[in-house]
């Protein structure tokens, strides 16, 4: 059976200016580096134009203030990371807090954070503390599995006070979640999400919290989104969260982008042709799913072939960087034929209809952050 490969493009190159929401990941996970990907991904796929600052790829690199500054929003993501965060660096709290009280909003994401400086829960902090004046938080309280015999946590649900803007329940790729962070927080605070259901040991502990009490907004996850059940379920409370901070979310065409980042060969039936108006130095193909189905080292090339000779019908991305370890979107694609706009691109046999499409995905296999330390085990995948 003759392969067809009909190319679109939804690249993520270095930097281009898009109407779209300016977002700044710092990426201080370097465990489960697959859940770094995943959330990526889904920040993309809800209409988002994001530069990620990688602290493990940057030789542990930390952004200062100037760096985190012109963004709509900052995500600080450390995954299911609890080892050596450059969250907790002295100079970087003192960074994030001045990001704050200059208005900014700032996300703070991850599940095992709290457990990097505390260790294990409970925990108790004072005004002078970070996470209490920046955060909102006063006490660290629990962790699922830690301290609930074992079992783990099996859904989080939103709390009654933010019902309608949040989805009722959010389940993981996992049985239970392992290692999720419970605390409690100032009366200004707003809880989000609590772990449950009623019949959990561990029900009513707050996961999720939102605060203003500096000028600017905070939003606390102290769970991993990337282990959330499905694609849509991720993209949802990603699209949801910015929606409660009175952000407005959407993808829009890029029209700039076709001129830097372009795909040569369409349709063919084995390769594509990637050139780049910025040098690159690694070029990456994503099926649907998140995972990497190719992974290219590129030394500062701006004309690259992909070999797509083995990949199975369906609907892939591509993914570049540049020396800076900077990720940014290229949200107007290359067309397929005529006066037709894809955003992905899609392989498929010419004798079948093209399986899959910008809207609907699977998900792949992850891992549960179990690490290498006193009482836990590694994960099996």
């Amino acid at each position: 059976m003759k392969r067809t490969l009909l190319l679109g493009l939804l690249a993520f190159g270095t930097l281009f200016t898009t109407q779209a929401q300016n977002v700044l990941l710092v990426n201080d996970n370097d465990n489960i580096t697959y859940n770094t990907d995943t959330l990526l991904n889904d920040l993309l796929a809800a209409g988002l134009n994001v530069t990620v600052w990688s602290i493990p790829d940057s030789g542990g690199m930390l952004p200062d203030l100037a760096a985190m500054t012109g963004y709509d929003q900052v995500i600080w993501y450390a995954s299911t990371d609890g080892v050596d965060l450059g969250f907790w660096d002295l100079g970087v709290q003192a960074d994030l807090l001045d990001l704050v009280l200059n208005g900014n909003t700032l996300w703070v994401v991850g599940q095992d954070l709290l457990y990097a400086l505390y260790g294990g829960a409970p925990a108790s902090f004072s005004s002078s503390d970070f996470v209490f004046s920046v955060m909102g938080l006063t006490s660290y309280d629990v962790q699922s599995f830690s301290d609930d015999g074992g079992l783990g946590c099996p859904a989080v649900y939103a709390d009654a006070g933010v019902a309608g803007q949040f989805a009722d329940s959010l389940t993981w790729i996992f049985a239970t979640n392992w290692y999720m962070d419970g605390v409690s927080h100032v009366p200004s605070a707003t809880p989000i999400y609590a772990m449950g259901p009623a019949s959990y040991v561990l029900d009513g502990e707050v996961s999720m919290v939102h605060y203003d009490g500096l000028g600017g907004q905070v939003m606390t996850i102290l769970f991993d989104p990337a282990l959330i059940g499905s694609f849509e379920a991720r993209v949802t409370i990603l699209q949801e969260t910015f929606d409660y901070m009175d952000t407005s979310v959407g993808i829009r065409p890029n029209p700039d982008a076709t001129g830097e980042l372009r795909v040569l060969g369409n349709p063919t039936t084995d390769r594509c042709v990637l050139v780049s108006g910025t040098p690159l130095q690694r070029v990456q193909v994503l099926d649907a799913s998140g995972r990497m189905v190719r992974d290219l080292g590129v030394n500062g090339s701006v004309k690259v072939t992909l070999d797509l000779e083995e990949l199975l019908p369906g609907v892939y991305t591509i993914r570049t960087m540049d020396a800076e370890h900077r990720i940014g979107t290229a949200r107007q694609a290359e067309g397929i034929g005529e006066g037709v706009v894809a955003r992905l691109l899609e392989v498929h046999t010419d004798d079948d209809d093209v399986r899959g499409s910008a809207g609907r995905f699977g998900h792949g296999t992850s891992c549960l952050d179990r690490e290498l330390r006193p009482g836990r085990t590694p994960c099996k995948w």
